[in-house]
């Protein structure tokens, strides 16, 4: 179901609607990750009240909440779960956007390719990191990228 639609559609039923460019904010920041679709989306009716409108300062609203929401219920989780050599395979991809070469992970690892390769299936394999393309991955969560510095306490 696209992302839109599936917070269109709840909205709808409770005589409620978004603004186009509400909704395109919403939609923008759940990343395809359907609960942070959920967050964002709740928090921001929250934000609404009783008004039937949800507005872009509704949604600007709901995501700072929605983004404290997945930090705390899903990415601190997530990463106190991970052992060193995640986290350190984690760190090594922080430079680049939208896309790391997991060669270059394993350089800035100090480690063989096939090392790093080992971290890189465990990360996939719990849907923290996901293949962008041949020899390249990205982030998977949304928001772990901008958040991994602060929860590690270093400056980016």
């Amino acid at each position: 179901m696209d992302i839109s639609l599936a917070m269109r559609q709840p909205a709808a039923l409770a005589e409620k609607s978004f603004t186009d460019e509400a909704l395109r904010s919403a939609v923008a920041i759940s990343d395809r990750f359907p609960f942070m679709m959920q967050l964002a989306g709740g928090r921001s009716w929250q934000a609404a009240g009783d008004r039937p409108e949800i507005t872009i300062a509704h949604v600007e609203a709901g995501i700072e909440r929605a983004k404290v929401d997945m930090r705390t219920r899903v990415l601190d989780s997530t990463l106190n779960e991970l052992s060193e050599g995640d986290i350190r395979f984690l760190t090594a991809m922080l430079p680049d956007v939208p896309e790391s070469f997991t060669s270059e992970i394993a350089k800035r690892m100090g480690q063989t390719d096939s090392y790093a390769s080992q971290y890189r299936r465990r990360l996939i394999e719990r849907g923290i990191i996901e293949l962008s393309s041949r020899g390249k991955v990205r982030f998977a969560l949304p928001l772990l990228q901008e958040y991994l510095p602060e929860y590690l306490g270093i400056a980016e």
